[in-house]
């Protein structure tokens, strides 16, 4: 009997640890260590304060508030190369019956200055595998410069 619940726990461990998202180095958690808009560290900004957390196309974004609370934000993602240039590609579009477009858990995580209900891209300035700087200017010439570190 001891033999039979160890292989079958075992084989839950097993089969649970890959699901077919495991999408290259971007799989997994990163801290957002620093963000910059027009060079200067917005007023409010804590390093580690938010994960951006990948798996498959999927991209949710987490801001930790005190008391354990936090504020989390689901999207889409994909790679692309525009004019030579390697650039994530995020939609905050996404909705369900009974809820709008870029709404609720769809929204876009504002306070990373990100559009809202839209799709829009980041250009990758760096990509080590465990450090990445991605960039986005917006219509208005703000430019955000966003430092992640792999933290699994």
């Amino acid at each position: 009997m001891k033999k039979v619940f160890f292989a079958l726990i075992l084989a839950l461990v097993v089969c649970s640890c890959q699901n077919d998202g495991h999408i290259g180095n971007l799989f997994g958690t990163w801290s957002l260590t620093e963000m910059t808009v027009n060079g200067q560290v917005p007023e409010d900004f804590e390093s580690g304060q938010t994960t951006w957390n990948f798996q498959n196309n999927i991209i949710v974004i987490i801001l930790e508030l005190p008391h354990y609370e936090y504020v989390d934000r689901t999207g889409t993602w994909e790679k692309s190369t525009s004019g030579g240039k390697k650039q994530l590609i995020l939609n905050y579009t996404h909705s369900e019956p009974n809820i709008a477009p870029g709404t609720n858990l769809y929204e876009a995580p504002t306070w990373l200055g990100f559009p809202k209900n839209e799709v829009f891209s980041l250009d990758y300035v760096k990509d080590t595998g465990r450090e990445i700087i991605l960039t986005r200017t917006t219509d208005s010439g703000d430019k955000y410069v966003y430092t992640l570190k792999k933290t699994w």
